[in-house]
């Protein structure tokens, strides 16, 4: 019974099997390429929101669906402390006290009226895509190199496994 040497062979296979494996390697850089990409704008994304979060420190992160959103409200104001700095009656929480229609001179308590509070504006509001609060992991960029080699090694390996089994029967037929 012959031997199956599978190294040896024609050098033309060797070279089919490396264009392939180069073609395929081209490929998976083609299917990595948008992924990468995507992955350098997480990047991107994350360090301009890294940024402003340094820049406003005392900012809220709240999640909107598809956004995340970087807001700081204005300090709140202690309004009965205000009333009671004026000589005035002890306003109930949540409520303002609106300029006196008349003469204030005779009672200082006569004309005020209590006003419901306005909903406070941010100071500072500014959305960011989702995902932008953290950085991409690091695995994901050694995960981008697999279509490339997969690329190169699936062609290679099929085209040789191919001729060894071929081989092998051709070395059957002939014992």
């Amino acid at each position: 019974m012959a031997t199956l040497d599978y190294r040896r062979g024609s050098e033309g296979i060797r070279r089919l099997a490396l264009v392939l494996g180069v073609v395929g390697a081209i490929l998976g850089g083609f299917y990595a390429r948008p992924r990468f990409q995507s992955l350098q704008h997480r990047q991107w994304h994350f360090a301009y929101f890294s940024e402003q979060r340094k820049a406003h420190p005392k900012a809220k992160i709240e999640k909107r669906g598809r956004e995340v959103a970087l807001v700081e409200m204005p300090a709140p104001i202690d309004w009965a402390a205000s009333a009671k700095q004026a000589g005035l009656i002890a306003v109930p929480p949540g409520f303002t006290l609106d300029k006196p229609s008349s003469d204030v001179s005779k009672d200082p308590n006569a004309g005020w009226t209590l006003l419901p509070p306005d909903p406070p504006a941010p100071i500072y509001e500014q959305t960011f895509p989702a995902g932008s609060d953290a950085p991409p992991w690091r695995f994901e960029y050694v995960l981008l190199a697999l279509p490339v080699i997969l690329g190169f090694l699936l062609p290679l390996g099929a085209i040789h496994a191919t001729v060894w089994v071929v081989r092998g029967f051709r070395l059957d037929r002939v014992d």
